[in-house]
């Protein structure tokens, strides 16, 4: 994946994954562990993204469940469309999520729409 090299495409329980870390842009510098996989369904379900590492904070909003970051609400323009998604627009949905956690530990307020 050329935007993300730190990225690999690996084989995961019979699907494909990709795995790779990203680092927080807060002075903090946290790493996370990230997980791409497509599910047997793609591209009309979109892959599912799961933070591997570090485990998220008890309470932590905008979680499908408790490792799975919620990225779109609806599919369409601003969320999953399977004829534009990329692997690497996941993942830089991952990477504004990560910044939004960051700041709603910081603060105690998610940025950003609630719904």
């Amino acid at each position: 994946m050329r935007r993300f090299p730190q990225f690999r495409l690996r084989p995961c329980g019979g699907m494909l994954a990709w795995d790779g870390s990203l680092v927080s842009t807060f002075d903090c510098g946290n790493s996370y562990r990230i997980r791409l996989i497509y599910p047997p369904t793609y591209p009309d379900e979109s892959p599912r993204v799961a933070i591997v590492e570090p485990e998220l904070a008890p309470g932590t909003p905008h979680l499908l469940i408790p490792n799975r970051p919620c990225l779109f609400s609806d599919p369409g323009p601003s969320g999953y469309e399977p004829a534009r998604t990329t692997a690497a627009t996941m993942i830089a949905w991952t990477a504004l999520w990560i910044c939004a956690y960051e700041t709603w530990q910081r603060t105690g307020d998610w940025p950003g729409p609630e719904d």
